[in-house]
């Protein structure tokens, strides 16, 4: 009976087991199924997210291709045009009307491409930083303080410079106020000037004084010491001072430099005129009678030639086949211009040469019954070569 109870248990107790194992393999397979739902579900959204990502990382990136084309285009475009609109050479006359139109709105127009120095090429202290545009002449004139200067030369890079404007926001130069060319990186206008004579006698009589102050704390020397220098070594240092002043004299000056210094000669009773001239006919031979000097000045001023009983008409004035409109002396050497601005040093062997034509003036009166008209037939005066002028 015992025996028959325990297999009853036994059964009973196997029955929940199985039935326990089969609960628990299905708990199992549920877990399972769910994790790969939710694997298969992650992968899913992962891959989308991916897909979206890359289409839009795509779709940038066109974006950022275009933006950058569109850029690179608009400024090589851009680049371009402002090339062609600012070219390297210009007309002198399309400035003169920029200036004009600037000038009319009330404005000044300069430039800071300038330096003002002197003939050492140090800066001049106190000088403007500016120029005003147009031809150099008209603003040539440099005073600071005290002090008065004289123009020497106006250069770019040793070119002579006339004229200086701006188009489009860029300074053109022109050495022949015609044709303008542009002002490359680092180049400038240098304007020389040179301290007026009376400054530069104001310089030296202020270090004289300096050197005559120096001198009175120091022994100088007998008047013996003096006497007993050779006369050769007395040759020699006039020589170097000569050397010294020839030195000095520029090759090139101002006109205006001579107006002042012909005022101070003629204040000091000087001499102005100088034999550096001849006077000849259209054929080049000496004229006769005519004057061995000519004055200083402009030549439009002394181009009459009054010879008694003869008469003559002025064709030129040339040095060595220049054209001649001014003659000077500065320091003791003769200078001319063919502008009128500038003059130039006369060599030693070069002179002013001064053309005239000669004419006879004929008289006509009327004839009468068994009179000729002339002692002198026309036909041989106008054979002659000689004008005719009729009265």
């Amino acid at each position: 009976m015992r025996h028959k109870n325990w297999k009853t248990y036994l059964k009973i107790a196997c029955s929940w087991l199985l039935i326990f194992s089969i609960c628990f393999m299905n708990l199992e397979t549920v877990s399972a199924s769910e994790d790969e739902t939710s694997v298969v579900t992650e992968q899913e959204e992962t891959q989308d997210t991916e897909a979206f990502t890359s289409e839009t990382d795509a779709q940038q990136t066109e974006t950022e291709q275009t933006s950058e084309q569109f850029t690179s285009e608009t400024e090589t475009e851009t680049s371009a045009e402002t090339e062609e609109q600012i070219p390297d050479s210009i007309e002198v006359e399309k400035l003169e009307k920029e200036i004009q139109e600037a000038t009319s709105n009330g404005q000044v127009p300069t430039t800071k491409l300038v330096e003002y120095v002197d003939e050492s090429g140090n800066a001049i202290e106190g000088a403007p930083e500016t120029i005003e545009l147009g031809k150099i002449s008209d603003h040539s004139e440099l005073n600071i303080s005290d002090k008065d200067y004289e123009f020497k030369s106006a250069k770019v890079n040793d070119a002579d410079c006339s004229f200086i404007g701006v188009y489009k926001d860029t300074v053109y130069w022109s050495s022949d106020n015609i044709n303008a060319n542009k002002f490359a990186d680092g180049q400038k206008l240098t304007m020389t000037y040179a301290l007026k004579e009376k400054e530069k006698e104001s310089e030296i009589s202020k270090t004289e004084d300096l050197e005559q102050e120096k001198d009175t704390t120091e022994t100088k020397e007998s008047e013996t010491e003096i006497s007993e220098k050779s006369s050769e070594q007395i040759i020699d240092n006039e020589k170097s001072t000569e050397q010294a002043s020839d030195e000095q004299l520029p090759d090139t000056i101002s006109v205006q430099s001579f107006n002042i210094a012909m005022q101070r000669s003629v204040t000091n009773g000087n001499e102005q005129t100088t034999n550096r001239v001849e006077y000849v006919d259209v054929n080049g031979n000496p004229i006769t009678g005519a004057p061995s000097v000519i004055q200083f000045g402009a030549i439009a001023d002394h181009k009459e030639l009054s010879i008694e009983g003869r008469h003559f008409e002025f064709k030129s004035a040339k040095v060595d086949g220049k054209n001649c409109v001014y003659i000077g002396k500065y320091n003791g050497t003769i200078y001319y211009s063919t502008d009128g601005v500038i003059a130039i040093k006369l060599d030693d062997t070069q002179k002013l040469t001064m053309m005239y034509q000669e004419y006879h003036l004929v008289s006509i009166k009327k004839r009468e019954r068994g009179e000729h008209l002339c002692s002198l037939p026309i036909q041989r005066i106008m054979q002659s070569g000689l004008s005719v002028i009729w009265q």
